[in-house]
């Protein structure tokens, strides 16, 4: 009997001698005895009251798989309190990136605002227009032939040419009256003297005049009787066209209609209703352009003003550069900042040194802070660094977050990587806190820095600076590495549960 004992105290557990004397019970109590038991085998009827203790089970002795699915139900315990939570695990790899989604409609454009007034145009000196020419007189009767005159003159200029001329001869006047030649008694061309010796040209219909005062000054043609050019500004140039107006010296307008050019030296190419009212300002072309600032430029398109010194419109509608050096082009669109930019449709450089470009989604887009770049395009950006266009970033619409080529076919020269040596690697590299020198604020960022970085992985194009790409690479190679430590953690802590 003690020999029965002590085998079976070697099966069985500290923690569960309750549980195998409750099991002999519901097996068959009192009348278990009397079944014919299989040899080696234990019954209540051959134990003595108390002689199996949890004292005298060793632990481990007995387990779970010693007794049937049935048996292990009715010895089952109330079910103990839930443990802690344990440690959350390391996040898994990202999946693909979804699809991207569709491009939502555009967001209406909003109410065009009202266009300020522009300046005045500077009082013109008030010279009278030449009046039309009054009609022909019936031809009179024939008169009585004459008698014979004397012999002509040598130095008459005939209508079948003259020989013998020499570098003094001439033909013009001698006193300080104007020369005119006439087509079919209209007058085409005339020739009006100043006192410094520098005649005005003016040629085109009869409504053309310069003033008084204007030396050197030419008309070349254009006019009618209803608009004709005008120079009131010595050594002005108007080149055809009709309704033109010079008013400063030097000034040049190479034609078109309605035209002003008030500064002095300044130029207008063509167009109507442009007005270049600024010392050395410059209109191209287009329609009611205003270039009012000095040196301001407007290229063309309509109602453009370049107010600032040194300003330029390229070209469009309803722009205004408006500080000093600034720029703008595309629609509705105000520089004001000095040297700023504002390229677009609605955008606005308020800021000096601003540069802001916009798409034409609508709305108003303005700079923030100076010498700042903003950008506005609501279907996305993408920039491209090969001719081709096969490799560089993409920030799709709506999103903030760059998408950079990786493109396995635009890849080579693959190379296998050792996770250890890389977190090897990893583990000595040097972390902090900095900031950027010219950074403003006290904005601290966290990192390596590039030399530190080229020193343990060898990666990118120099040691000053890191490729988010390559920074990424690392950070999920070094979880790959550890991944399969975890791994091997756990198929060894696995291993020595089944051993218990």
């Amino acid at each position: 009997m003690r020999g029965l004992l002590g085998a079976l105290a070697r099966r069985l557990s500290y923690a569960n001698v309750v549980a195998t004397l409750a099991l002999f019970v519901a097996l068959g109590g009192a009348s278990y005895a009397a079944v014919q038991l299989p040899r080696a085998s234990v019954g209540s009827a051959q134990l003595q009251s108390d002689a199996v203790t949890s004292e005298k089970v060793r632990d481990g002795s007995l387990l779970a798989r010693d007794f049937s699915s049935a048996e292990r139900a009715r010895l089952k315990g109330a079910r103990g309190a839930r443990g802690a939570t344990g440690a959350r695990g390391a996040a898994g790899p990202a999946g693909p990136q979804g699809a991207r989604g569709e491009t939502g409609a555009a967001g209406a454009s909003g109410a065009q605002g009202e266009r300020g007034a522009a300046g005045e145009q500077g009082a013109r000196g008030a010279q009278g227009l030449q009046g039309p020419r009054g009609e022909q007189g019936a031809r009179g009767a024939q008169g009585e032939r004459g008698e014979q005159g004397a012999a002509g003159s040598a130095d008459a200029w005939g209508r079948a040419g003259n020989a013998g001329t020499t570098d003094e001869s001439f033909l013009g006047t001698t006193d300080e009256q104007p020369l005119e030649l006439r087509v079919d008694g209209t007058r085409a061309l005339r020739l009006e003297p100043r006192g410094d010796g520098t005649p005005s040209v003016i040629g085109g219909a009869a409504a053309n005049s310069v003033d008084a005062e204007a030396a050197g000054a030419t008309i070349a043609g254009g006019g009618d009787a209803d608009l004709g050019n005008s120079v009131g500004g010595a050594f002005g140039t108007i080149g055809g066209g009709r309704g033109n107006a010079i008013t400063a010296p030097y000034a040049t307008i190479a034609g078109g209609t309605g035209n002003g050019a008030g500064g002095e030296t300044s130029t207008i190419g063509g167009g109507d209703d442009n007005h270049a009212g600024g010392d050395q300002a410059t209109i191209a072309g287009g329609v009611s352009n205003v270039a009012s600032g000095p040196y301001g430029t407007v290229a063309g398109g309509r109602q453009n003003e370049a107010t600032g010194e040194y300003a330029t419109v390229l070209g469009g509608k309803f722009n205004v550069a408006s500080g000093q050096y600034s720029a703008a082009l595309g629609f509705s669109s105000l520089a004001s900042g000095d040297g700023s930019i504002a390229f677009g449709t609605e955008v606005t450089a308020d800021d000096n040194g601003a540069v802001v470009l916009g798409d034409g989604s609508g709305g108003g887009f303005a700079s923030e802070a100076e010498n700042e770049l903003a950008a506005r395009f609501a279907g996305g950006i993408r920039l491209r660094t090969s001719a081709d266009g096969s490799t560089g970033c993409d920030l799709p619409a709506g999103s903030g977050v760059f998408a950079c080529t990786s493109d396995a076919r635009l890849k080579h020269a693959f190379a296998p990587l050792d996770r250890d040596e890389l977190l090897a690697r990893l583990r000595g590299l040097e972390i902090s806190t900095w900031q950027y020198r010219d950074e403003p604020g006290r904005v601290r960022h966290l990192g390596p820095t590039a030399q530190a970085f080229r020193a343990a992985f060898g990666l990118g194009a120099d040691d000053t600076t890191i490729g988010q790409l390559d920074e990424a690479g690392v950070a999920l190679a070094a979880g790959q590495a550890l991944a399969e430590r975890v791994d091997g953690l756990e198929r060894r802590i696995a291993a020595l549960e089944d051993q218990r």
